[in-house]
C-alpha cells in the first residue's frame, strides 16, 4: 500500500480564542498525537488543565498513550470522549471543513512535503487573521433531545 503523498493532519480548535494549533505527518498513531499533546502542553501554561474534546478512535485510547501521560504527571490532560458517530459536535470538525474548502479543494500537491508547506501555511494564515471563537447555532430544544437520547443510548446497556 502507497499512499502517493497524503499526508495526516492532527489538529486542536482552542475554543475561546479560535486559534488552531496542528501537526503533520505522515501517518496517524498514538504517537502522533501524542506529539499533538506535547505541543498543546508547551503552548498552554503551567497549571491550566488542558480539556480535550476526541472522537473515540483507538489513537485517542491507547496503551501508548497511557504511557506518556504517566510521564508527564506536571500536567492535567482531561479527555472528554464523544459519542460514536458524534464528530459533528466537536469544533475542529467545523475547521477542518473550513481547511477543505479554502485550501484543499481543487488543490494538487507536488508530494507531500508541499503538502505540508501548504496544510501549515494554512493554519499559521487562518490563525493570524481569521481565528475566531465559534458559536453554537442550533436550537436549545435540539441540544436536550441530543442529551436525552445520548443518556436512552448509555443507560440501555445497564438494564439489560
Amino acid at each position: 500500500y502507497v499512499r502517493h503523498g497524503t499526508v495526516d493532519l492532527l489538529a486542536a480548535f482552542r475554543v475561546g480564542d479560535g486559534q488552531v494549533t496542528g501537526l503533520v505527518r505522515p501517518r496517524h498513531r498514538s504517537r502522533e498525537f501524542c506529539e499533538l499533546l506535547d505541543l498543546l502542553d508547551r503552548q498552554t501554561p503551567f497549571g491550566q488543565t488542558i480539556h480535550l474534546i476526541v472522537d473515540p478512535v483507538s489513537s485517542h485510547r491507547s496503551a501508548e498513550l497511557a504511557v506518556w501521560l504517566a510521564f508527564h504527571p506536571w500536567r492535567r490532560f482531561v479527555f472528554h470522549y464523544l459519542p460514536v458517530h458524534g464528530s459533528w459536535l466537536s469544533f475542529i470538525e467545523v475547521w477542518f471543513s473550513i481547511l477543505a474548502r479554502k485550501c484543499l479543494r481543487r488543490a494538487h500537491f507536488a508530494d507531500a512535503a508541499t503538502a505540508t508547506r501548504e496544510i501549515l501555511a494554512f493554519i499559521a494564515t487562518y490563525n493570524a487573521h481569521q481565528a475566531h471563537p465559534f458559536a453554537w447555532t442550533k436550537g436549545v430544544r435540539f441540544y436536550q433531545r441530543l442529551k436525552d437520547k445520548l443518556a436512552a443510548h448509555q443507560a440501555a446497556p445497564q438494564a439489560a
